[in-house]
């Protein structure tokens, strides 16, 4: 797991703000640059003390440990992908290393679901219009064939619960829902679950309760994992690499504002990350490659927030003042997306790389 400690600096060097929470109020001061020359060319980093490129002398060992330190040295870059615009609200975002997929709504404000170019942001329709109504959280199998909406307004079989999870290709067709119909209320998003079978949906029983379900995706039966407090409103979802933790962003845990929980698998114990934010509906929650961070977005001051995973404190990003009403969040290692749900952003897709 990385050290806290050289994200957050990296934040800091780019003009971040600084959380009240036990901190100097003092404004940062960025107007000095940073110095990432190794070869001491500048005058600013003097590293010719420490990095001997003698391998006669047996001391490459230190050569290694100063190129780390060095190589720590990257500011974040926060951007908008051009041409993005082309969707017009993004509720929920997933990312692969080479794919990136959104679910929201298009320009005639029919719920779709697309696919975004990392480069460009050329917008593909996979979908649009029925079943759809509100889409609130989207996943991708582990080949990358297949793509599971979930919706929290749709039409449900049963006439008793509201809304469904769906399937369709990734390259595009009609979604099917996988059938948990009738057993899962306001499925608000899906991750799925580590070896691909299985997938974490959050929402609520047919009692009203809040839970999150584990469901078979070949034939959507659904089973409550953990129901009941802390949880109030479970929204956003997602979980780490080897499938140990399982995030879950709640909108309203604390007194009616939203919370970050970790929950260990398979016994579903919870420590809570993170408490007190404001967010825009579905909310937007990523955890990175490695299980360092958490990042989630927030409204208010628009924001996307760093959290630690080991709940030792957060910071927040520099979004150089682009986002409006931000919402789906997808983490990968060293790069995180963000939606945008502003119908009057030229932008609906940013990236931070660091």
């Amino acid at each position: 797991m990385k050290s806290l400690t050289p994200l957050l600096g990296a934040l800091l060097l780019i003009g971040c703000p600084v959380p009240d929470e036990g901190k100097d109020d003092d404004p940062i001061e960025t107007g000095e640059p940073v110095d990432t020359d190794t070869g001491d060319t500048g005058g600013d980093t003097d590293t010719g003390g420490d990095t001997d490129t003698d391998t006669g002398g047996g001391e490459t060992g230190d050569t290694a440990e100063d190129t780390g330190d060095t190589a720590e040295e990257v500011d974040p870059v926060f951007a908008a992908i051009p041409g993005s615009g082309d969707f017009a609200q993004v509720a929920d975002l997933v990312a692969t290393d080479t794919a990136l997929y959104a679910a929201g709504f298009n320009a005639s404000g029919d719920a779709a679901v697309v696919s975004i170019d990392m480069a460009t942001g050329v917008v593909t329709e996979l979908y649009s219009g029925d079943p759809l109504v509100l889409p609130s959280g989207i996943a991708l199998s582990d080949d990358g064939t297949t793509l599971y909406v979930s919706d929290v307004a749709s039409a449900s079989a049963d006439g008793v619960t509201n809304g469904g999870v769906y399937a369709l290709a990734a390259s595009g067709g009609s979604p099917t829902e996988i059938g948990v119909s009738g057993q899962i209320d306001l499925p608000g998003d899906i991750t799925l679950a580590l070896g691909g079978t299985m997938a974490y949906v959050s929402g609520f029983t047919t009692d009203g309760e809040a839970a999150i379900f584990e469901v078979t995706l070949s034939g959507g039966a659904a089973a409550v994992v953990h129901s009941g407090d802390p949880l109030v409103d479970p929204l956003q979802l997602d979980h780490n690499f080897d499938g140990t933790t399982l995030y879950v962003l709640d909108s309203l845990a604390a007194d009616g504002k939203g919370t970050v929980f970790a929950f260990d698998t398979p016994g579903f114990t919870n420590t809570e990350i993170h408490s007190g934010f404001d967010l825009n509906f579905p909310g937007g929650l990523g955890v990175d490659g490695d299980d360092a961070y958490v990042y989630i977005s927030t409204i208010g001051a628009p924001s996307l927030l760093a959290l630690a995973t080991d709940a030792s404190g957060f910071e927040v990003i520099d979004t150089l003042g682009l986002i409006d009403m931000p919402t789906g969040v997808s983490a990968l290692t060293d790069t995180v997306y963000l939606g945008e749900s502003s119908g009057a952003a030229s932008t609906d897709v940013f990236v931070l790389t660091y």
